[in-house]
């Protein structure tokens, strides 16, 4: 086992023990666009997977009556989290693909608006950030 794997299982072990919250991402499975209105006519989401995660929620202020408040949010996942449950994180190009699923935290449901690496060690990175806001 390489030293970067090492460290992957155990920031894992620590997320898990000390963060474990439920987060589920439900992949987009299949999207039909309409070709006249060029808007999504029929959307079919996968089976949410259960991830292992570290949540920072916020509520927005800003001018903003209290009906139209959203939640932005900001999940962490170790990388194994991802890895195996076949999120592939990797590799920039799913990226987009990952965006146009959503995740849901204690019964709300986030649309990701970026995805980006945090911790870096050897060759690695064993954490990536999902920043989120909440739909509605």
């Amino acid at each position: 086992m390489t030293i970067d794997e090492k460290f992957i299982n155990g920031t894992y072990k620590v997320y898990k023990k000390m963060f474990s919250q439920k987060v589920f991402y439900t992949p987009l499975v299949e999207a039909v666009v309409d070709p006249i209105y060029d808007e999504f006519a029929k959307v079919v989401y996968g089976i949410p997977i259960p991830l292992v995660a570290k949540v920072s929620l916020s509520l927005t202020f800003d001018s903003v009556p209290p009906k139209d408040q959203k939640f932005t949010s900001d999940f962490h996942f170790p990388f194994k989290s991802l890895r195996d449950n076949g999120v592939d994180v990797l590799d920039h190009a799913n990226h987009k693909k990952i965006q146009q699923g959503y995740l849901t935290y204690k019964d709300i449901n986030y649309t990701i608006m970026a995805i980006e690496p945090l911790t870096f060690i050897g060759d690695s990175f064993i954490v990536w950030s999902f920043k989120c806001v909440e739909r509605k």
